[in-house]
């Protein structure tokens, strides 16, 4: 909390915080993470947590990047998701948002364990979309010139919640693959399969939306003993099971 209490003198209070738990997401701090949710979501409406005058409502950002950080660190389960979810409030978060409707698919997405759909729903763009869908239905307290922390570093810090979830789902993902198939076929006859490989394990970058192409990812994986190629044929790849 060092970050805070230098900080106070010069920014509203909910503006330091804001910034606080965007560089505890990038620098990959939990314990600041959680030190720092409860006075973004509980000092405005509960009188026994007020520290310091919350004037405006958290932003767009610490709003998904909070909810983010709790299904990053007990996934799979959704349980503290939803409890902090609920704890909002639909004034916070309202139903109608474009945010709302992103998030029920995502989490929907996840208990299903039908990682390509979650896969499309966690591409920048459709996260993206869903912020751009929200804006004047989620809106702070504040007027349109009330300082807010850094746009850029709160969209990185929630990219970053993002992507680690992407890779928690991916890991998910490919114990169910190797569990359920013998071979996988990466040659020019098998696009589809490349495609559905591809989602599944969500192999395009959440940051620039570069694909990893499917059998130079199986190539990375032979060292550590997921896969390796069949004999004699090309774009042919034996699963190899967990003893």
């Amino acid at each position: 909390m060092i970050y805070i209490r230098f900080a106070q003198a010069y920014l509203r209070p909910v503006v330091v915080y804001e910034m606080s738990l965007y560089l505890a997401i990038i620098f990959e701090s939990p314990k600041q993470i959680i030190s720092v949710i409860p006075h973004l979501f509980l000092s405005g409406s509960d009188p026994k947590h007020i520290s310091y005058p919350l004037l405006h409502s958290p932003s767009i950002y610490s709003i998904v990047s909070s909810l983010l950080h709790y299904l990053v660190t007990a996934y799979p389960s959704q349980s503290q998701y939803h409890q902090h979810l609920n704890s909002m409030g639909k004034d916070l978060l309202p139903r109608t948002s474009g945010l709302w409707s992103w998030l029920v698919l995502v989490t929907k997405s996840l208990r299903r364990r039908d990682y390509a759909k979650f896969a499309t729903l966690a591409r920048k763009s459709a996260f993206l979309q869903a912020i751009e869908t929200s804006k004047g239905v989620i809106s702070g307290k504040g007027t349109v010139d009330t300082p807010r922390a850094d746009q850029q570093l709160a969209l990185d810090a929630t990219l970053c919640l993002l992507d680690a979830l992407r890779m928690k789902a991916a890991d998910t993902a490919w114990t169910i693959i190797r569990s359920a198939y013998r071979e996988l076929s990466t040659d020019q006859a098998a696009e589809e399969t490349k495609v559905w490989l591809s989602r599944s394990l969500s192999l395009e970058s959440v940051y620039t939306g570069d694909m990893i192409d499917a059998e130079k990812w199986l190539e990375s994986k032979v060292s550590i003993g997921y896969v390796r190629r069949k004999e004699g044929v090309d774009g042919k790849w034996i699963v190899c099971k967990v003893r």
